[in-house]
């Protein structure tokens, strides 16, 4: 009955009613919020919040709402919205918690693998199993015999991909293990980078392949935007859908976007949703692999990202022929059970045998995932994971080696000498080619516009205050005129004992110390004498001036 009794006990029926119908459930809670999970026109399975409509469709499906009326008693009316938006205001609700969802086993934090379709506590995941999809038993403590068969069978699906070297096809077999391992995998998982010289090589293909592993259909591909706005939103209804693995196609510029590195390193992305102003929070446990031909990195991207790089050596690669599989998607397709289960048997090899640790240098930020995807591919017997770091960061960082070359040709000019923004702008702009020519490109589409160039420079150069560049270990030090109160820089290529910054107008503090100590920190500061500390002459006559106006305060980046 909705009427003649308080709205918080109709409330509490309405919910009653609602988790007694619920078997299996259909609302969850997620990021503080009420969602479900629904179809798409792919019949691909996605999260979306309760909105007040559809929080009115359920509860007119679990129960009957009645209000009386004088003749002939009582009647059918359809859910008052004031018991909708009650119950859609409650402060907690007692549906299961979701975190994501996925279309095949996993394994579970305690190394058990999840077989059963629907909601697991323990994952807080919902199982939405394809009703093609057969998975073969797993054993229960598989043998290192058992891991390497698997190995051999997954070879079966991508050992034709032209994978550049041996490390190349051991980061393609941990990309595609790290979907079943997600849920074990307690931190986060950097950027798979499936790169290759020229079009046509199977980039997409591959990408499809681990799409198909990990969801039974190939990948939804997100385009690779230019502007870190349109990063972020992107990235925000990707998350929001719950999508297992978010497949960046076509990076044609370079990879460097805050809110992709954000993303990256954070276990839970909070935004705005889209058309509203209210915040959204929820689970990172995606896996991100991206294409594209030669990709470059910049900023914080180098460190959270691993490549596999495909090089068939051919001038035409799409033209290939001979392969094994000559649909590979149908190929997988059809036998992505049986892939499932050599994956979930490389985990639990691994698992069984008390999870021994990898040779592997752990990756920073994502030990978590080095250690578990390291360890279960090195226990059958697969070498190489990671090992090609080196040369993504040579062949594919563009950012370092022109800060380099940059600050090189500063330090070349000037010295320690240090200089203000206004200067080094001047000087880049100037008919003077030294720096302009090796400015970065991150700068150089700035120089035109000369008010704009100068704060974008501000900007990068506190950024990088003390990294490290080159074989020099070329860095940016920053210190502070107390007269004209501006940030000064310099460039050093080693540190400098006792100076927090750039010291080109505060002198050495020579407390404690003996005077040829003080001459040889003075030496080490390019055998320059810092000025003495001067009296300030805020009275007429005290120091035999006039008194002089200070300066208007000016924004300490600059």
């Amino acid at each position: 009955m909705v009427n003649g009794c308080p709205l918080e006990y109709v409330t509490k029926d309405v919910l009653a009613a609602l988790v007694a119908s619920h078997q299996p459930p259909r609302i969850f809670v997620r990021g503080g919020a009420l969602v479900t999970v629904r179809s798409d026109e792919n019949d691909r399975a996605i999260i979306a919040q309760v909105g007040e409509n559809q929080l009115r469709h359920e509860i007119a499906r679990a129960c009957r709402c009645k209000r009386t009326i004088a003749d002939p008693g009582a009647k059918h009316v359809p859910p008052p919205l004031d018991v909708v938006r009650d119950l859609a205001a409650a402060p907690a609700w007692p549906f299961p918690p979701i975190v994501g969802i996925t279309a095949g086993p996993m394994i579970r934090a305690d190394g058990s693998v999840c077989m059963d379709e629907g909601d697991d506590d323990r994952l807080r995941t919902l199982y939405v199993k394809p009703r093609d999809l057969h998975v073969p038993p797993i054993p229960e403590s598989p043998t290192r015999e058992d891991a390497i068969a698997a190995v051999k069978f997954i070879d079966d699906a991508i050992g034709e991909f032209p994978f550049s070297a041996e490390p190349d096809r051991a980061n393609a077999i941990a990309l595609l293990a790290t979907p079943a391992l997600r849920q074990f995998i307690t931190g986060c998982v950097p950027f798979a980078l499936i790169d290759a010289p020229a079009a046509g090589t199977g980039k997409s293909l591959f990408g499809n392949v681990v799409a198909t592993v990990t969801t039974g259909r190939p990948a939804s591909l997100m385009l690779a935007p230019r502007d870190d706005d349109e990063w972020r939103k992107r990235i925000t209804a990707a998350l929001c859908e719950g999508a297992l693995v978010i497949n960046v196609d076509n990076i044609e510029w370079p990879l460097g976007t805050p809110s992709l590195a954000a993303a990256l390193t954070a276990c839970e992305w909070n935004d705005r949703a889209l058309g509203t102003n209210s915040m959204v929070r929820v689970q990172q446990r995606s896996t991100w692999p991206g294409t594209g031909n030669n990709i470059r990195l910049r900023g914080d991207m180098p460190r959270r990202c691993y490549r596999i790089r495909l090089d068939p050596k051919v001038a035409r690669p799409w033209q290939r022929t001979g392969f094994r599989h000559a649909d590979l998607i149908q190929w997988v397709s059809r036998h992505r059970g049986e892939l499932l289960a050599a994956l979930l048997t490389l985990a639990r090899a691994w698992i069984v045998a008390g999870k021994p640790a990898p040779a592997v240098r752990p990756l920073g930020s994502f030990e978590s995932w080095t250690v578990t995807v390291g360890g279960v591919l090195e226990y059958a017997g697969v070498r190489g994971f990671l090992a090609n770091l080196d040369d993504m960061y040579a062949q594919s960082d563009d950012d370092s080696p022109q800060w380099a070359a940059f600050l090189g040709a500063w330090s070349d000019l000037w010295g320690p000498t240090p200089k203000t923004v206004a200067a080094i702008a001047d000087e880049i702009q100037s008919e003077n080619r030294t720096l302009r020519e090796v400015v970065p490109d991150e700068l150089g589409d700035m120089l035109k516009r000369p008010e704009s160039f100068r704060r974008r420079l501000g900007l990068a150069l506190r950024r990088r205050v003390d990294t490290r560049y080159g074989d020099d270990r070329l860095h940016i030090r920053r210190g502070d005129d107390r007269h004209a109160r501006v940030a000064e820089w310099s460039v050093e290529a080693a540190e400098v004992a006792g100076s927090a910054g750039s010291w080109g107008s505060n002198p050495v503090p020579t407390h404690g110390k003996s005077e040829s100590s003080a001459q040889e920190e003075r030496m080490e500061l390019g055998g320059k004498q810092p000025p003495a500390p001067r009296t300030p002459c805020n009275e007429p006559g005290e120091c035999g001036r006039p008194r002089q106006k200070r300066p208007p305060p000016q924004s300490g980046l600059f």
